[in-house]
């Protein structure tokens, strides 16, 4: 597996922003290739998921890990971005990643003319879980498949075809609107999942238990 890093630079924002790219040069494809977009946790690093980018590129998947957040950044965990209503004073900082991710996907056009970038699998752990779900709602038609490692703060779109896999932790509580309820889950195709497992252990500090819990459940989910 080849494991590949940019640094692609955002001029009309001044923003860098890493890559890493996953990916079987040696599988042979006889359609476009099939892309994950890998989002982490605020605070973390974009190469923290290796367990879950390992096994989507070897299961035929390129998948496109992208650093979010910069030592130049204001840190989530300051008072402001948890005072109020948290998912409106968020938008910005979910803005921004999301001109990350729009421009990532451009540039990749350019490089990677046999990725799929037209129709994607969106992963995402915490606030990259958040993202992925503001991104569903911008962008509907861009998301084949939603699989959030217990984003808490972004309600899930009542509006998209997409599907929608939804892990859960033992020492957190999702905010109130962000999953469906009942009646509006059985109209749309959303699976929740929760582990014996904490926040931080769906990155690679999770234990081998945790981490081989959560591929078995995205292999299903994704038909691998």
């Amino acid at each position: 597996m080849k494991i590949e890093s940019f640094n692609f630079l955002d001029e009309s924002r001044d923003r860098l922003i890493p890559v890493a790219l996953y990916f079987h040069e040696e599988r042979k494809h006889t359609k476009k290739i099939p892309v994950v977009l890998l989002n982490h946790g605020s605070g973390s690093f974009y190469t923290r998921y290796s367990y879950l980018a390992d096994f989507l590129a070897d299961k035929g998947y390129a998948v496109i890990s992208i650093q979010h957040d910069l030592i130049e950044d204001e840190p989530i965990t300051l008072p402001k971005f948890n005072e109020g209503i948290v998912k409106e004073i968020r938008k910005p900082i979910w803005e921004m990643w999301i001109a990350n991710m729009s421009y990532v996907i451009k540039e990749f056009k350019k490089i990677m003319p046999d990725f799929d970038l037209d129709r994607l699998t969106l992963l995402g752990h915490s606030t990259g879980g958040d993202v992925i779900m503001y991104f569903a709602e911008k962008y509907p038609d861009m998301v084949a498949d939603l699989i959030s490692l217990d984003g808490l703060r972004c309600p899930f779109p009542r509006n998209i075809k997409s599907r929608v896999l939804m892990f859960l932790a033992n020492d957190t509580i999702t905010d109130q609107g962000v999953i469906p309820n009942n009646n509006e889950k059985h109209q749309l195709d959303i699976q929740t999942v929760k582990l014996n497992a904490k926040h931080r252990e769906y990155s690679d500090r999770g234990s081998d238990n945790i981490k081989q819990e959560v591929i078995s459940i995205v292999g299903k989910f994704l038909h691998l």
